[in-house]
């Protein structure tokens, strides 16, 4: 295996990223820059250090093991080797983006072969856009499949069509996230819709094993007439299934760890009433429709 990969993390034991018990690849880089990302740190094609300044002791350790001699502890993008030897004994600096190969990357994905086997999981790719590193996921996949592995990819759907294609030729189940109804795509997420709506419906009349998800995001998704312009949409391109996926504000802490601002500081959770509205609006049009929290 020669391709490849930036990741920011493979997460083990994971159970909110498609069924059963599964492991989670997050790869690094996104070609959208949605305002509410809540892994921030993916989205760079490149290293991110998050710094926890709550956490730390001023104790040195991270510049005294660094060797390249940064002026640690810094927060953000850095041109460094990843070789994680700034990692803090406290816990307050760590770092997003190491290369691997596939077969590296499979190595981690096999220790758990028996956990996905007993509980129907899996592998998942994930991200940032793992199609933007599309020639790994193709050796992971394919590695998974001859080890009797299902694969699930997690992808905004912004990719050309021959890689979208070659892909999703690969895999065996899809989690699509649509985001904002078309026409506020380029403004809010960049990207190019053309390219999103062809992919989905690729899915769609191709009869593949897919979830839309929905990020529910207040004063967009969230907006009782944006919902209805969205699930109108999606029922009109014959989407079957919705997954509603809540507004969570936890993330405003990676935020703070990479030195930039977060837009939804001071939003809360999403009340019980709230989400029975969007749900509601969403599930008039496609039945098959639920708040995964």
């Amino acid at each position: 295996m020669k391709a490849e990969a930036l990741v920011s993390d493979i997460q083990r034991c994971s159970f909110d990223d498609g069924p059963g018990i599964r492991t989670t690849v997050f790869f690094k880089g996104c070609n959208l820059h949605c305002p509410w990302c809540h892994n921030p740190e993916t989205i760079p094609r490149s290293r991110v250090l998050l710094y926890a300044q709550d956490r730390c002791v001023h104790c040195g350790i991270c510049a005294i093991k660094c060797p390249e001699k940064l002026e640690l502890p810094l927060r953000g993008e850095v041109s460094c080797s990843g070789c994680r030897g700034c990692v803090c004994p406290e816990g307050a600096l760590r770092v997003s983006g190491r290369t691997m190969t596939a077969e590296q990357i499979c190595d981690v994905i096999i220790q758990d072969r028996d956990f996905y086997a007993s509980s129907g999981g899996g592998v998942t790719l994930s991200g940032g856009e793992p199609l933007l590193q599309w020639e790994t996921c193709l050796q992971i996949a394919d590695f998974c499949h001859k080890n009797g592995i299902h694969v699930l990819l997690d992808t905004a759907g912004c990719a050309d069509a021959a890689v979208f294609d070659s892909v999703a030729e690969a895999v065996d189940e899809f989690y699509f996230d649509f985001k904002l109804p078309p026409e506020l795509y380029g403004s809010v997420c960049g990207g190019n819709f053309e390219l999103i709506r062809r992919n989905l419906e690729r899915l769609i009349s191709g009869g593949r094993n897919y979830t839309l998800r929905v990020p529910l995001i207040p004063g967009y998704s969230a907006e009782p007439e944006n919902a209805r312009v969205m699930a109108e949409y999606a029922a009109k391109i014959g989407v079957k299934k919705v997954h509603l996926l809540p507004f969570n504000p936890l993330a405003q802490s990676k935020y703070s760890q990479m030195g930039k601002s977060y837009k939804f500081k001071g939003e809360s959770f999403m009340d019980k009433s709230q989400l029975e509205a969007l749900h509601a609006i969403w599930q008039e049009q496609i039945a098959d429709t639920s708040v995964k929290e």
